[in-house]
C-alpha cells in the first residue's frame, strides 16, 4: 500500500511539473499535433528567435528540447537541433563552409527521420548563408536542390512551401531571369491557399506583378495583380490589421505604373499614399523608393523645389535602412537635379556615380554565373558517365603505379624530409625579417610616393591628415563621396590627387591606413588570440577574403602569416 502511494504522488508531481512547463513553454501547446496544425505558431516563434540575443535564444532552444525529452518525439528533438544550428550559423566565429556542413548533416538527419519541415528549413537557410555573402553560383546550386525537394513533399505536409518557391524565385529575380523567376512564382500561386501560406501567396503574387512590368512590359497585367492583393480577403483577423502595409506597397506600384504610362498626376497622390502607409511600419527601404519616383515626377513638372525635397527623403531613408538597387536611382536623380539647376560638375559627379553603381550591380549579379551553375550541372553529370565507364581500367593501371611508387617514395623520402628541414628554417628567416620590416613601415606616416604640382599634394596632404585624425578608413562604407562630402573638395580633384601622389586608386589608398592598422592590431598582445576575421572588420574591411587580398598585396605576407611569425619572433628572440 505505501509503494502504490509513493507512486500515485510521484505521478501527481510529474503531472503537475508537466503542466507548469506547459503553461510556461509555448512549444508544450504545439506538442503532439501534425505540423500542419501548428505551422504559423512555430513560424511565429521562428521569426521571434531570428531578433533575440544569445542569451533569450538559448532559453528558446532550451524550452524546446524540454519539450523533445517530455514528448519522446525525434521530431522535436530535430527542431531543438535546426534552432541551435541557426544560433551557430549566425557566428562569424566560424568559417563559412563549418556553417553550413552543420546544415547540411542536419538536413540529412532530419530527411532519414521522415521530418521534411526541418529538412526543408535547413536548405533554406543555406541558400540565405550563401546569398548573404555574396556567394552566389553557390546560392543557385542550393536553390536547385531546395527546387528537387519541395516536389517530393506536399503542402498538406509542409503548408509553408509557398515561402520557399517564391524565396527561389526571389534570386532568379535579382539576376534578372524574369522566365525562371516568374515559374517560382507560379509554382507558389499554384499551391492551395490557406493561413500559414497567404502572406507568402502575396508575395509571389506581388513580384508578378513585377515581372510583368520589368521583365514582359505588360502594365496591364502587373495592375491586375496589384489590384488583386488590394482585393485579398484575409483569413486571420490579425493579418486584417496589416493591410494598411500591404496596401501601401500595392499603391506604390500601381502609381509606378501610372508613371510609365504617363499620368504623372494620378501617380503623386498614390505615392504619397504609399509613403506614408508603409511607415506606419517603419520600412524605409520601400519608402526610399516611392520618395524617388515623387521627386521625378516633380522633376518633369520642373518643380525642383519638390523634387529636391523628395531626394533628400530618399536620402534620408536610403541612410536608415539601405537598399543597394536604391541607391544608382538617387544618384540618377541628383545629376538630373544639378544639371537643370546649372550646376554642372555635380551633375557629371553624380551620373558617374549612377554609371558606377549600374555597373557594380550588373557584375554582382550577373547571369553568367546561373549560366556556369548550368553548365557545372551538365559536366558533373557527363563526367559520372565516363567515370563508371573506365573505374576497372583505371583501378587496375593503378594497382601497378602504386607498387611503382612506393620503392621509389621510400628512397626519397629521407631526401625530401632533409630539403624541407633545410628550406623551412631558411623560410622562416626570412619571414621574421619581413615582419620586422612590416611592423615599422606601420607605424611611419603615409607619404606622396611622387612629386606632384603644389595644388595636388596639398589636397593630398589634407586628405592624409583628415583620414588619419578622425580614422574614416574604418568605416565599412567609405567611398569617394564620403570625402567630397567631409572636406567639400570635388570628386575629380581628391581622385586626381591621390592618383597622382600616390600612383593608385582611391580604394588602394584607403586600404593603406586599414592594413597599418592592422599590423598594429595583429602585433599587439591583447590582441593575438582574435579572429582574423574580427581584425579584418575592425580595420574596416566588409569580408575576409578582400582583407586577405589587400594584406598579402601591401606586405607580401598573408595575415595568418605575419602573426604567425611575429608569435615565433617573440617567443624565440
Amino acid at each position: 500500500m505505501k509503494v502504490v502511494t509513493t507512486l500515485c504522488a510521484a505521478v501527481v508531481i510529474s503531472l503537475c511539473c508537466f503542466t507548469t512547463k506547459a503553461q510556461d513553454n509555448p512549444f508544450m501547446e504545439m506538442a503532439g499535433k501534425r505540423y500542419a496544425e501548428y505551422t504559423l505558431q512555430i513560424w511565429h516563434e521562428y521569426w521571434r528567435f531570428v531578433d533575440l540575443d544569445s542569451i533569450e535564444a538559448r532559453k528558446m532552444i532550451v524550452q524546446i528540447q524540454e519539450t523533445a525529452q517530455m514528448t519522446g518525439s525525434m521530431e522535436w528533438q530535430l527542431e531543438a537541433e535546426f534552432f541551435e544550428w541557426l544560433l551557430f550559423s549566425k557566428n562569424t566565429d566560424y568559417l563559412l563552409e563549418v556553417r553550413i556542413q552543420g546544415g547540411f548533416d542536419l538536413a540529412q538527419k532530419a530527411r532519414a527521420a521522415g521530418v521534411p519541415q526541418v529538412e526543408l528549413n535547413c536548405l533554406h537557410e543555406i541558400f540565405l548563408l550563401y546569398y548573404h555573402n555574396k556567394q552566389y553560383e553557390h546560392a543557385i546550386e542550393q536553390c536547385n536542390l531546395l527546387a528537387e525537394r519541395l516536389q517530393t513533399v506536399s503542402s498538406d505536409d509542409v503548408p509553408e512551401k509557398p515561402y520557399y518557391y517564391t524565396a527561389i524565385g526571389n534570386l532568379y529575380y535579382a539576376f534578372k531571369d524574369y522566365q525562371k523567376s516568374f515559374a517560382y512564382y507560379q509554382n507558389a500561386l499554384d499551391e492551395v491557399e490557406n493561413a500559414a501560406n497567404q502572406w507568402h501567396r502575396l508575395g509571389a503574387l506581388l513580384n508578378t506583378g513585377l515581372i510583368y512590368r520589368y521583365g514582359f512590359d505588360d502594365l496591364d497585367r502587373s495592375d491586375s495583380c496589384f489590384y488583386a492583393i488590394l482585393n485579398m480577403k484575409f483569413f486571420r483577423p490579425e493579418d486584417e490589421r496589416t493591410r494598411i502595409y500591404s496596401d501601401g506597397i500595392v499603391e506604390g506600384n500601381i502609381g509606378r505604373n501610372m508613371m510609365l504610362r504617363g499620368d504623372d498626376d494620378n501617380a503623386i497622390p498614390l505615392l504619397k499614399s504609399s509613403m506614408e502607409k508603409v511607415m506606419s511600419h517603419e520600412d524605409y527601404a520601400y519608402a526610399s523608393g516611392s520618395a524617388i519616383y515623387l521627386a521625378s515626377v516633380y522633376m518633369k513638372k520642373n518643380n525642383l523645389t519638390e523634387a529636391k525635397r523628395y531626394i533628400d527623403i530618399a536620402l534620408d531613408y536610403y541612410s536608415r535602412w539601405p537598399r543597394e538597387s536604391v541607391l544608382p536611382h538617387v544618384y540618377e536623380m541628383l545629376s538630373k537635379y544639378y544639371a537643370m539647376t546649372g550646376n554642372t560638375a555635380l551633375s557629371i559627379a553624380y551620373m558617374d556615380s549612377t554609371l558606377a553603381e549600374n555597373r557594380r550591380l550588373s557584375d554582382e549579379f550577373s547571369a553568367l554565373q546561373i549560366v556556369r551553375v548550368e553548365q557545372r550541372r551538365h559536366i558533373s553529370e557527363q563526367a559520372l558517365k565516363d567515370e563508371q565507364l573506365h573505374t576497372e581500367t583505371i583501378q587496375k593501371s593503378a594497382y601497378r603505379f602504386v607498387n611503382r611508387v612506393l620503392v621509389i617514395a621510400c628512397a626519397l623520402m629521407a631526401v625530401v624530409a632533409a630539403l624541407i628541414y633545410l628550406f623551412y628554417r631558411q623560410k622562416q628567416t626570412a619571414y621574421r625579417a619581413l615582419v620586422n620590416k612590416i611592423q615599422q613601415s606601420a607605424g611611419e606616416p603615409v607619404i606622396p610616393t611622387n612629386q606632384p604640382d603644389t595644388t595636388d599634394r596639398g589636397i593630398f596632404e589634407e586628405l592624409n591628415r583628415l583620414i588619419v585624425e578622425r580614422q574614416i578608413y574604418l568605416r565599412h562604407d567609405i567611398t569617394l563621396d564620403t570625402l567630397v562630402q567631409l572636406t567639400g573638395i570635388g570628386r575629380n580633384y581628391i581622385s586626381q590627387a591621390v592618383n597622382l601622389c600616390k600612383g593608385e586608386g582611391f580604394a588602394a589608398f584607403i586600404n593603406e591606413y586599414r592594413i597599418r592598422e592592422a599590423v598594429r592590431l595583429l602585433s599587439e598582445v591583447e590582441k593575438t588570440k582574435l579572429p582574423i576575421e574580427e581584425i579584418a572588420v575592425m580595420t574596416g574591411f566588409n569580408d575576409r577574403t578582400t582583407f586577405y587580398r589587400a594584406f598579402k598585396k601591401s606586405t607580401g605576407v598573408s595575415p595568418s602569416t605575419f602573426r604567425k611569425n611575429l608569435t615565433v619572433r617573440e617567443d624565440n628572440p
